[in-house]
């Protein structure tokens, strides 16, 4: 009974750092920050291609994140006042966290009680990543309501990810 209790335990601590869970985001030095809507974009050392970051920050904030930002808000409205979005250089943040290092999946997005890092060109998992902040840790539900929306208003298909079965 106890290993079959450890057991439960340590998938769920390995489900949860998947998308995040409690604490603060990890230290990340900060190259440029912009506005993002209600938030803020900051942009990791490296970033940015381009030669003028903040125009670069400025670009990613209205033209690909926004159009994100703004779907999930229309369909689900979330204070994103307290979180920061952060993109990270990395194209995996397993790269980016020691305690994700073990998980066997690559991840584009990750969610703190603070900030939300998106692994650089991963820009999709904004939104799964604000349905974190509006619900918290874990996808309990999501397949319900979440699944259905991502694919039909972003053409994200997060349903094998989930592990729904009706699709």
């Amino acid at each position: 009974m106890r290993a079959l209790i450890y057991l439960v335990l340590m998938y769920l601590a390995a489900y949860l750092s998947a998308c995040g869970g409690p604490g603060p985001a990890p230290a990340m030095a900060v190259d440029v920050s912009c506005q993002l809507r209600a938030t803020t974009l900051q942009l990791e050392v490296g970033a940015s291609p381009e030669p003028d970051h903040l125009a670069y920050c400025n670009a990613l904030a209205a033209l690909i994140l926004g159009p994100y930002y703004d779907a999930y808000q229309e369909w689900r409205p979330t204070d994103m006042t307290r979180h920061v979005v952060r993109v990270r250089v990395a194209g995996d943040l397993r790269d980016t966290n020691p305690k994700l290092a073990a998980i066997d999946f690559r991840i584009g997005g990750e969610t703190y009680d603070d900030a939300i890092d998106l692994a650089f060109g991963n820009w999709k998992s904004l939104a799964h990543e604000m349905n974190h902040v509006a619900r918290g840790s874990g996808h309990g539900g999501w397949c319900v309501d979440f699944g259905p929306w991502a694919w039909e208003t972003l053409q994200d298909d997060e349903r094998a990810y989930l592990h729904c079965d009706n699709y």
